[in-house]
């Protein structure tokens, strides 16, 4: 019975209970940063609707692209590398069209030059 009870990991999930009514504005990097991991999981739990094949789904997918991978470089960046940052709108990688990774990384490619801080005050103004 105390083996069973040692094995147990506990996870503790902290998240804003109120969003700003102007999230842009807030100053702090590292805030900003984590208001922008609440939204997307938000989104991928269901609180926040967003349509997958989407504008704004896209726009989404690439400025977190950009703040995790920086700039599109095509010897770093194969087919496929985008799957892992749809994790928030489709349940399965298998799910995602080809046509939107391609259209993802289309406007990765575009965000080249914006640093992570910048993209999480895009993400904020969605």
């Amino acid at each position: 019975v105390e083996d069973s009870k040692a094995a147990r990991q506990w996870v503790l999930h902290l998240g804003v209970k109120y969003y700003a009514p102007n999230p842009h504005y807030v100053k702090d990097d590292n805030t900003k940063q984590l208001l922008c991991l609440q939204i997307l999981q938000d989104i991928k739990e269901g609180r926040i609707d967003v349509q997958p094949e989407s504008g704004l789904a896209r726009e989404l997918v690439a400025l977190t692209l950009q703040e995790k991978l920086g700039d599109f470089t095509d010897p770093d960046h194969s087919p496929g590398y985008a799957k892992p940052y749809f994790n928030f709108l489709y349940k399965n990688e298998n799910d995602i069209p080809s046509a939107e990774e391609e259209a993802v990384a289309e406007h990765h490619k575009e965000l080249r030059g914006k640093s992570p801080g910048e993209c999480d005050d895009e993400i904020l103004r969605l």
